[in-house]
């Protein structure tokens, strides 16, 4: 659990610092002459990263040789032209070694999780064989270029998007049919999308609603000496040093959104009612008679955690599993306020005993406590 402490103690990503251990276990090992160009300010951490990446695991009669060549341009190289140079080079030096470990990275081949950017946008990551993400990328070309020889007004860039999103959604909406190993084709079943949208957000759509001004709102007036701060809304005037706060809608796997990508989603979906308490909090507890939640409580610690509690990790609560936070072998109970989201890494960590979910704080969040 290396990666994980050092991530903890960085407030960097667990890939961050994996990388950094790679790569000091590398430069103070057999790619000493790479730890000397960084030391010496000849190259960047991005590109001691590329070199042992490219170069971890690859026989050293080999790697050596490279690294020496490498290092040589590497000052006046991108990161990225410094990964084709290496690579390039791997191949002419052995083709043979070249050809098992393409097969052995083709294994390694996913689809990144969603991770949040800023307005509502998310990124994700291929990593592919290159002959299928060539694929992919004239595909979605193709389908771009068509649409703009129809007079779509729309950019390539917004087009290729827009392109596989549909292809997404058509596969979420009706399954979509997978060959297995063994030949057999199997469908997946409709993709569900939890969304938890805010009452006071619905609130919205109704005609004539119009809601309170809200803290953005009331500092902009004040800014600018305007009488908007003053209007009334449902929940009475405002005063110039108040404002009102809506609660953000949540998109399940990925976080909060605006409001109005709330309605629109909320508009095609089958609703829950779900109630809490925001007077008292009061968690749901069944104390010690049973070990696992029943659907009520686990459903109300999903919704409350969003993500594993572990800080830094970001895997959706329903892909989580609800974990006591005192064992309840050890006298700990079963209840929404002793229960904490857990990835099965991080619940493996926690079990191991190398680290621990904090207490349940006011907001809904959790520490973690380290075991060094």
């Amino acid at each position: 659990v290396a990666a994980e402490e050092l991530a903890l103690a960085l407030r960097v990503t667990t890939v961050e610092a994996d990388r950094l251990i790679a790569v000091g276990k590398a430069i103070t090992g057999p790619f000493w002459a790479t730890g000397e160009s960084l030391a010496d300010g000849a190259i960047t951490f991005g590109k001691a990263w590329v070199i042992v990446d490219c170069l971890g695991g690859v026989d050293l009669a080999v790697a050596i040789p490279v690294e020496e060549r490498a290092l040589e341009r590497a000052p006046q190289r991108t990161a990225p032209e410094l990964r084709r140079d290496i690579e390039r080079m791997l191949i002419e030096f052995d083709p043979e070694s070249a050809d098992e470990r393409a097969a052995q990275a083709a294994d390694r081949r996913t689809v990144g999780r969603p991770r949040p950017a800023r307005d509502g946008m998310a990124r994700m990551s291929l990593f592919l064989p290159a002959p299928e993400a060539v694929t992919l990328d004239g595909a979605l070309d193709s389908a771009a270029t068509a649409a703009r020889a129809a007079g779509d007004c729309r950019t390539v860039g917004q087009l290729r998007a827009d392109v596989l999103s549909s292809w997404a959604a058509q596969a979420a909406a009706s399954g979509s049919t997978v060959a297995t190993t063994s030949g057999q084709h199997v469908t997946s079943a409709p993709v569900r999308v939890a969304v938890t949208v805010p009452l006071e957000v619905l609130a919205r759509a109704l005609p004539g609603f119009t809601p309170p001004p809200s803290v953005g709102e009331v500092m902009r007036a004040e800014i600018t000496g305007s009488d908007d701060a003053q209007r009334a809304g449902p929940g009475g005037p405002a005063g110039p040093a108040e404002g009102h706060r809506t609660e953000a809608a949540w998109l399940e796997g990925f976080g909060p959104i605006a409001p109005a990508v709330a309605l629109f989603l909320a508009a095609g979906g089958t609703w829950q009612r779900i109630v809490t308490d925001t007077l008292t909090g009061a968690p749901l507890d069944i104390g010690r008679t049973r070990y696992t939640p029943p659907a009520d409580i686990a459903t109300a610690v999903r919704l409350r955690d969003r993500t594993c509690v572990r800080p830094g990790c970001s895997i959706p609560a329903h892909r989580c599993q609800r974990d006591h936070v005192h064992d309840w072998a050890k006298g700990g109970v079963t209840s929404a306020a002793s229960l904490a989201s857990e990835c099965p890494r991080d619940h493996a960590i926690k079990s191991a005993g190398a680290g621990t979910p904090g207490p349940l704080q006011t907001d809904g969040t959790r520490t973690w406590t380290s075991a060094l």
